[in-house]
């Protein structure tokens, strides 16, 4: 799970299994991450990859054919759970 803490506290948490380039990582390698000065991109040097914090929170994990790779996988298990459509 890689854990990103905004400036406001906010902590988003996304499986490395969804995020491109990190979701074959080893634990280490995954672990070996750093943000830009800017604070809105993470960096995985040893694996050669970059995500864009601002498209993370939009749910954008990888490029559109590796997100649609990964929904129709998510297809063949079922697809998402169905939601009550209530909050709390």
């Amino acid at each position: 799970m890689i854990v990103i803490e905004l400036g406001t506290g906010v902590e988003i948490a996304i499986p490395r299994r969804l995020l491109q380039g990190v979701e074959k990582a080893t634990p280490a390698q995954a672990a070996d991450v750093k943000i830009d000065e800017f604070g809105s991109t993470l960096r995985w040097k040893s694996l050669d990859v970059d995500h864009y914090v601002p498209r993370l929170i939009d749910g954008v994990s990888g490029t559109r054919q590796w997100m649609a790779e990964i929904g129709r996988a998510n297809g063949l298990e079922g697809g998402r759970p169905r939601t009550s459509g209530r909050i709390g």
